[in-house]
């Protein structure tokens, strides 16, 4: 196929689902750009491929299907864009099964796929609504949405009564991070500390660029976490000293579990006025978007489902977002208390 081939096919489907070249953005980069979001599509339309195996009253595919449909996208865009493979920061024998795994990670965090007995299911059609922003999930063959990295959305200047808050859809607190805080520190229980184990290491409250999020010591002029590392499970506390008496809370496991923590070290953080940044650098119709401190689990994965990675496949911290979906975005970051600087 020649070059003005390749471009035309590129161009036809940037046209499709509307992925816009940044002002000053290398045409490769933008290529790289459409065919990630393409190979998404795809890979979500096979769930709704005929298969004699399917969950009885639910279309259903296995995961091998899903997995192999990403794969062949991925080779077949290999061979015809010469910049592709060198992009990712993987090798190239194994980037067509490491992208296609992510982006079936990200589509099941983000909701738009569903886990049943080893099958994986389209999940049922939601749509949330932010200003005239409308995002959706579950959608079929057939239906033309535009797409922001993985995630499918289109601008309406209407209300859309079908439609939910988008912090509802990804369950997302409403809250300003400080008003949330409030609510968990005074249902605490506070007891007397009278000692931590030798493992025990305490949240960096007032963590810098590049500091760790832990350290070993606690400055007990402030309240902080503490994380009590077990061979199975860590075990999370909050410390405060009251008058002199050193206490302690224990915290619900949904609270803590995985990365959910995350949220309460942001809290931490904003109620000592260190609030965690974002760096965001519009450019035409795309935003770049730079997190300096880890986002809580559910803003996470709006971010992975509505971005493109610039660096490597997972990457997290420097992401890629259409400028239409962004302010849905910002929203999120301002209610975390992030302060968000425009380069």
């Amino acid at each position: 196929m020649s070059g003005k081939t390749i471009d035309k096919v590129i161009a036809r489907i940037s046209q499709d689902i509307s992925v816009k070249r940044g002002r000053v953005e290398p045409i490769e980069q933008w290529e790289l750009r459409v065919i990630f979001s393409a190979v998404g599509s795809g890979m979500i339309m096979s769930l709704y491929d005929l298969d004699e195996e399917s969950l009885d009253g639910f279309q259903s595919v296995s995961m091998q299907h899903l997995l192999s449909r990403g794969s062949e996208l991925v080779e077949s865009y290999q061979s015809l864009v010469p910049t592709f493979d060198g992009n990712w920061n993987c090798k190239t024998e194994e980037l067509s099964k490491k992208l296609s795994e992510e982006m079936r990670t990200i589509y099941l965090d983000g909701g738009c796929i569903l886990h049943r007995a080893n099958r994986l299911c389209p999940a049922k059609c939601k749509l949330g609504q932010y200003e005239s922003i409308l995002f959706a999930r579950g959608i079929i063959p057939g239906e033309k949405w535009a797409m922001s990295g993985l995630g499918f959305y289109r601008i309406s200047p209407f209300i859309n009564e079908n439609a939910t808050s988008i912090s509802k859809m990804f369950a997302i607190p409403e809250q300003r991070i400080l008003e949330w805080w409030k609510e968990i520190y005074f249902s605490r229980r506070w007891n007397q500390l009278e000692y931590l184990p030798e493992q025990a290491v305490f949240l960096n409250v007032r963590r810098r660029q590049n500091e760790p999020y832990w350290i070993t010591k606690w400055s007990d002029n402030d309240i902080t976490m503490a994380k009590i590392e077990g061979l199975c499970v860590n075990r999370y506390i909050l410390l405060r000293n009251n008058s002199g008496r050193h206490e302690y809370a224990a915290l619900e496991p949904w609270l803590t579990e995985k990365t959910a923590y995350l949220r309460l070290s942001i809290a931490l953080m904003n109620r000592i006025g260190v609030p965690p940044e974002a760096v965001v650098s519009p450019d035409g119709d795309l935003v770049t978007i730079s997190i300096k401190y880890l986002l809580p689990p559910e803003e996470e994965h709006f971010y992975k489902l509505y971005s493109w990675p610039v660096k490597s496949i997972e990457e997290k911290w420097t992401r890629q977002m259409s400028k239409e979906v962004y302010p849905a975005f910002k929203i999120m970051l301002l209610n975390l208390g992030y302060n968000i600087l425009e380069a």
